[in-house]
């Protein structure tokens, strides 16, 4: 393909952009039915490097999808089909393309080239037509002869969407007052949440939403210096009405603080704290897909496991222990997590949610030494 970054004028991120974020691809997936496929970021016993894998239900079929450079929250990458998007690195040029891959083995696609273009954050919307990036723009000035390069070089991150047909790049926002990051559709693809911090010292990072033409830009929180992310992941409700996040909201000194969950409403723009919980972490939020249900993860207990509330935060109860990231299987009845079966040794698992009929997936330490952020991709 000949779309390029540099082909599309002032429309696009200009050169001189340095890259982050980035993938490899290894081989194309093997065909697996429709039914049952789940995918996990795992690190590979022989090579420490990190992959994303799809496999079917019963934890066989393996394939190695992408290869990534860190843990990170990948689920935010996969549409509601399947399709996943994600960077390519390549050792030659262009540098970097944003990909596409389908899980029915029919399509991959390279759709863009992001050489020279830092990606913080990377998302799909819904029907897998729209990649979401937030990405810093170094643009090139013209300096006079005695200022170094550094001195009139400013970042710059914005929200940009890419069509993944046709690989037209669009920018949604620009905004130099507010640096935007962690940016993810809603369920309807009609609105797109995201992380804005503004260059006021008082304030951290603050829950946004605009419509995901760019228009209507809002603020729905308003944290001062004594609340900060406990982890960086929004989670929309089923509905697209709400929004789940995580903070520290209670600092007991300068290196212990604790997490609780809070819930925005998008049309109100209200504000809640679902846990409250003064002495233990909560994070990992996730709605049920029938929305009644939150699953969390929390250190409440002897050790860090699943809990699961009602959507307004009352009786929450223990689903497990020793069991962490969880989401949601499509009946709501049940959870794909990661199970600490020993010291160092994890396996993806389903579960009910009242803790019963755990069924391992697959555990490390035969092919993975490890594996993260497991999701239920089929319905």
């Amino acid at each position: 393909m000949e779309n390029s970054i540099h082909k599309w004028g002032k429309s696009v991120l200009a050169t001189g952009i340095f890259i982050a974020f980035l993938g490899t691809i290894l081989a194309l997936p093997a065909c697996q039915s429709e039914q049952g496929i789940t995918a996990f970021m795992g690190s590979h016993k022989d090579t420490n490097d990190w992959y994303i894998v799809s496999m079917n239900e019963d934890g066989s079929g393996q394939v190695e999808l992408t290869r990534w450079p860190s843990v990170g929250n990948h689920r935010q990458c996969w549409s509601r089909d399947g399709t996943l998007a994600y960077i390519e690195w390549t050792e030659g040029e262009p540098l970097a393309w944003l990909n596409v891959v389908d899980l029915d083995c029919n399509h991959r696609s390279r759709v863009l080239d992001l050489s020279g273009v830092n990606v913080e954050s990377i998302s799909i919307s819904p029907d897998g037509k729209t990649v979401l990036l937030a990405c810093v723009a170094i643009p090139k000035i013209n300096r006079p002869p005695d200022v170094k390069p550094n001195a009139m070089i400013s970042n710059h991150w914005d929200l940009y969407v890419v069509d993944v047909v046709t690989g037209t790049l669009n920018q949604l926002t620009d905004t130099t007052d507010i640096r935007e990051i962690n940016a993810v559709f809603s369920p309807d693809g009609r609105k797109i949440a995201f992380f804005g911090k503004t260059g006021d010292p008082q304030t951290y990072y603050d829950i946004y939403v605009i419509d995901s033409d760019g228009k209507n830009q809002r603020r729905l929180t308003n944290n001062d210096g004594s609340m900060i992310l406990h982890d960086r992941s929004l989670q929309w409700s089923p509905d697209s009405k709400k929004i789940l996040f995580s903070m520290d909201n209670v600092f007991i000194d300068d290196t212990t603080h604790y997490g609780d969950i809070f819930v925005t409403d998008v049309a109100k723009g209200s504000l809640a704290n679902l846990t409250s919980s003064p002495d233990a972490d909560d994070a990992e939020a996730c709605w049920a897909p029938n929305g009644k249900k939150i699953a969390f993860t929390s250190g409440r207990s002897t050790d860090y496991g699943i809990w699961i509330m009602d959507a307004d935060g009352r009786n929450a109860v223990k689903v497990q222990d020793s069991i962490t990231q969880p989401s949601w299987l499509p009946d709501s009845k049940r959870i794909i997590a990661v199970h600490r079966v020993s010291e160092r040794v994890y396996a993806v698992v389903t579960i009910d949610t009242e803790g019963k009929n755990m069924k391992t997936l697959i555990e490390g330490g035969d092919k993975y030494s490890a594996t993260y952020y497991p999701i239920w991709l089929s319905q």
